[in-house]
């Protein structure tokens, strides 16, 4: 799209100038996909140059779709032997792990999911033992189905795919419009990407993405698009939308920095760390890190009590994070009053996270302590 609006606004500029204006837009997107290095980068570019290729021309679109892919192979061969893009395998095998993760999420909670963001909460349950802990599926459809069931994800699929044969339809109907054919170009790339990585978690890349959805409908004929029965209520409702997301924002922004304040105290002055935590815990009521973050400090001041709400409220927006069920079966062993209630909070950290050796190594000790008797429970060293 850079590249098209570049070409259609240059037409009135000295030809120098629009030539200098094209390489550099070309050039800067170039840099950015070397600088990278990623794989999924130039899939997704290789599709959109193919899109954008297929509705540039009318006839011979074969011939050109073989000239263009086979530009692209011997591009993506010379950049491999340059060492631009790297071919190891360890990027695919832990993509492949969390595929694999995901797939039995969905098999376990098919219909809702397991909430949104929750896929770093609930996949070191299935990962295998030498996979990292990734917080993000690193495929936006897998992820869709992970987080919100499988409506959301039939939901989420097929707009893309109307999205992508509507781009290509607007193309061929506007047959030469440089900006219709970046468009089907943008939307195509960013498909095939989506089912590498996580860009839905990106506003930087997810934004220009849902910005190019709203271009396609705006490059519609006129007569084709319902005129709106009430264009006040349309613009009321969009107001009010637009006031929501930046109130939204502001306070999650203002949550962000009193949660920069908390950590520049953390290790000076806690007192103030705490005091900080609380109003980043205000701003932010629903984000659970937050929320054991606070719970820490509590903690560490030996307001047990406190701490305890905290991971209490913490686990409550996201259950399947192993480590607060661990912070919080630590603390009500410190506490001491209920020891039941501890173990229990451990053993189901170390049976959301099996692969955790500090999990295990709590438990353990916990559980010894119990089989010692109450004399012994009571004597036993806080689980750290």
């Amino acid at each position: 799209p850079l590249v098209a609006w570049v070409w259609v606004r240059g037409r009135s500029w000295d030809v120098k100038v629009k030539w200098v204006a094209l390489a550099f837009a070309a050039g800067l997107v170039l840099t950015v996909l070397v600088l990278t290095g990623s794989r999924g980068g130039f899939l997704s570019f290789a599709a959109g140059t193919l899109i954008g290729a297929w509705c540039l021309v009318g006839r011979g679109r074969g011939k050109l779709a073989g000239l263009v892919a086979l530009g692209l192979a011997v591009l993506f061969l010379a950049a491999a032997a340059g060492g631009v893009i790297k071919l190891g395998r360890s990027s695919l095998d832990a993509r492949l792990d969390y595929w694999d993760g995901a797939v039995r999420i969905i098999r376990d909670h098919p219909w809702t999911g397991t909430g949104p963001g929750t896929f770093g909460s609930i996949y070191p349950k299935y990962k295998t033992g030498l996979t990292e802990e990734a917080q993000m599926v690193h495929n936006n459809f897998l992820q869709m189905w992970t987080d919100s069931g499988v409506a959301a994800f039939v939901v989420y699929a097929l707009m893309w795919v109307v999205a992508v044969g509507g781009a290509i339809r607007l193309a061929a109907h506007r047959q030469g419009d440089a900006a219709a054919v970046a468009i089907a170009a943008g939307v195509a790339g960013w498909t095939v990407h989506g089912l590498l990585d996580f860009d839905l978690y990106v506003p930087g890349v997810a934004w220009p993405a849902f910005i190019l959805l709203g271009a396609l409908q705006g490059l519609k004929e006129e007569e084709s698009l319902p005129a709106s029965r009430w264009p006040r209520l349309t613009w009321a409702l969009t107001g009010l939308v637009v006031a929501g997301v930046w109130w939204l924002s502001g306070r999650s922004l203002a949550a962000a920095n009193a949660h920069g304040e908390q950590h520049g105290l953390e290790q000076t002055n806690p007192v103030g760390a705490y005091a900080a935590a609380l109003r980043t815990v205000r701003l932010a009521p629903l984000n659970s890190h937050y929320l054991s973050q606070a719970g820490d400090l509590a903690a560490h001041l030996g307001r047990f009590d406190e701490a305890v709400q905290f991971y209490r409220n913490a686990i409550a927006r996201d259950r399947y994070r192993a480590s607060f069920h661990w912070r919080l079966g630590r603390v009500l062993w410190a506490q001491g009053k209920d020891f039941l209630g501890a173990l229990a909070e451990l053993r189901l950290a170390t049976e959301l996270n099996p692969t955790k050796k500090s999990y295990l190594d709590s438990l353990t000790a916990a559980e010894e302590s119990v089989r010692q008797g109450r004399g012994g429970l009571l004597q036993s060293a806080p689980i750290n």
